[in-house]
């Protein structure tokens, strides 16, 4: 075999050999990041490349859920709330949530300039803390409790969206015997101004609780010339079904 041949035949044997370590080490890594979340761009932005979300520091994960807008305008974003509703549920995943996540879901919730889907993400997480504190007291601290059920309430005064309705469900899961419950679904329920969403969801936990005057409540929302058709439709269903269960 001539020097030419040889040197060929070792340059074809290495690029071999390294394109196989290449690919065995990238297979190795889809199996490790499999079913696992990814990070797509908002770890790209921050100067991290696209791994597997439990690798990334806690730091970068808030960083992640901190960020109001993708910084590449071209990102689609359902793509960028899916990934901070990831980084979210990483944190939400250890024994003690770090320190200044609850006060930036809280700010993300009154931020009226923040995607309005972002911002029913954060009002589930912020009710997801008060359930996770029933069992770990550790999980938050009593202030960030404290901040959570003060901006809760306030999001039931938000008519926009899903936002009252999931409020509503959030707090309820956290305190299913709080009296305040049914007395705040009916303050949504009866003024007509609230999304057909929040009024859905209100409507159906006073049926949940058993509330005992809601087939009254539903015969006269079901006649208001003032409600949507949806609202109406809605109340005609739960009295159909309390006419079905006597």
């Amino acid at each position: 075999m001539n020097k030419n041949r040889l040197v060929l035949v070792l340059v074809v044997t290495i690029i071999f050999i390294f394109g196989f370590v290449i690919k065995s080490k990238h297979k190795q890594n889809i199996r490790t990041c499999e079913e696992k979340p990814r990070v797509i761009y908002s770890v790209e932005n921050i100067g991290l490349d696209d791994e597997c979300f439990e690798n990334i520091p806690t730091n970068k994960l808030i960083s992640i859920i901190c960020q109001s807008d993708p910084l590449d305008a071209s990102v689609d974003r359902l793509e960028f709330n899916s990934e901070k509703n990831d980084a979210a549920n990483i944190l939400f995943s250890l024994p003690r949530l770090p320190d200044g996540v609850i006060k930036e879901l809280a700010l993300a919730v009154v931020r009226e300039s923040e995607d309005i889907v972002w911002r029913d993400y954060a009002i589930q997480f912020l009710g997801l803390a008060l359930e996770k504190r029933q069992t770990n007291k550790s999980f938050i601290s009593h202030e960030d409790e404290l901040l959570i059920k003060n901006v809760l309430n306030k999001a039931l005064e938000m008519k926009e969206g899903t936002l009252a309705g999931t409020a509503l469900f959030a707090l309820y899961r956290a305190n299913p015997v709080d009296a305040e419950i049914i007395e705040n679904a009916l303050i949504i329920v009866n003024d007509s101004t609230y999304s057909d969403s929040s009024f859905n969801a209100a409507l159906l936990l006073l049926e949940e609780k058993a509330y005992s005057g809601l087939s009254s409540l539903a015969m006269k929302i079901s006649t208001e010339t003032n409600r949507t058709i949806f609202q109406r439709n809605i109340a005609l269903a739960v009295l159909n079904r309390i006419e079905n269960t006597n």
